[in-house]
């Protein structure tokens, strides 16, 4: 059954739409740049924020109200930042963390304008 699952995740990786993979190379690398990323680590953090990425999708493209969709994806990506504290290192983390209040604070910006 375990490698049922593990052949299920090879899966839904190979059919990830292209935008997605194209916006989470982009972010991986842009991270990679600042984070200063090993090679292990560039593979860690693109497999986890595709993973993360396609959730999000499922919750956009669910029928939720609303209300509950911004609720869920919060609290997705609060998941997100914990879990890539797994694969960063201290310093590193620390600086992820500025990386993603600050393009909050951009996306919140160009909503407002």
């Amino acid at each position: 059954m375990g490698s049922f699952s593990l052949h299920a995740q090879f899966i839904s990786k190979d059919i990830v739409p292209e935008h997605i993979q194209e916006r989470v190379e982009n972010q991986v690398d842009y991270l990679a740049k600042e984070l200063a990323l090993s090679g292990k680590q560039y593979t860690l953090m693109k497999n986890k924020l595709l993973d993360f990425e396609m959730k999000e999708q499922k919750l956009v493209n669910s029928d939720l109200p609303l209300k509950e969709k911004n609720k869920s994806i919060a609290a997705l990506d609060i998941e997100k930042i914990r879990e890539v504290r797994d694969i960063l290192t201290k310093t590193q983390y620390d600086k992820y963390v500025q990386i993603v209040k600050e393009q909050r604070k951009n996306n919140l910006e160009n909503i407002r304008n």
